[in-house]
């Protein structure tokens, strides 16, 4: 799971929340998954991963060894390249040290395969149980977009969700003009050859 740990928006929730789901589908960490939370800040410490885990690990309670449950900080590289093996993309946000992302995790086999997506902050414990058991099995699932749910940046000084969905509500709205251009352009050359 690719995210940050100084986040105060989504991931700081979306990793105990995949941890007790797992937990309330009886299994394991360490026997029956090893949970990999990898943070997409090349400043973050061990020393921040190590506090995440510690907070994370009381709050989700998990079944199993606590060894089977890892908080990782890396290079800008090392990030990069593990986030394109699993199809993650993410960017830095309009504030300072955020990051847009999507919010999810991979779930991968034992070779290495992405084997499904989990999307969102609430991923029943059916879902995980299902997406661990595919993935222990090597069963890969169609291609998805894991950029189901992004981690936007919200201003809290003008109330406002910043760059991505203002964007995409500013492309639906010239899309939609455009589109009414046309249709009157079309009709008003109806009505002049008549």
């Amino acid at each position: 799971m690719l995210g940050y740990f100084h986040c105060d928006k989504l991931c700081g929730v979306t990793r105990p929340a995949l941890l007790r789901a797992a937990r309330k589908a009886g299994l394991s960490a360490g026997s029956d998954y090893v949970f990999i939370a990898i943070s997409i800040d090349p400043t973050e410490t061990a020393d921040a991963a190590r506090q995440a885990r510690e907070i994370e690990f009381d709050a989700a309670s998990p079944i199993g060894a606590s060894e089977g449950i890892h908080y990782l900080t890396g290079t800008a590289e090392n990030i990069r390249a593990v986030a394109e093996a699993v199809g993650f993309s993410y960017r830095s946000g309009a504030r300072s040290q955020s990051f847009v992302h999507p919010i999810g995790a991979a779930i991968i086999t034992a070779h290495g395969v992405v084997s499904n997506y989990l999307s969102g902050i609430g991923s029943s414990h059916e879902e995980v149980r299902g997406a661990i058991e595919a993935a222990a099995t090597q069963n890969v699932a169609p291609r998805a977009s894991p950029a189901l749910l992004l981690c936007f940046d919200f201003d809290s000084t003008t109330g406002r969700y910043t760059f991505a969905i203002m964007k995409f509500l500013r492309i639906g709205a010239v899309g939609m003009a455009l589109a009414l251009a046309a249709m009157i352009y079309r009709e008003f050359r109806k009505g002049a050859r008549a």
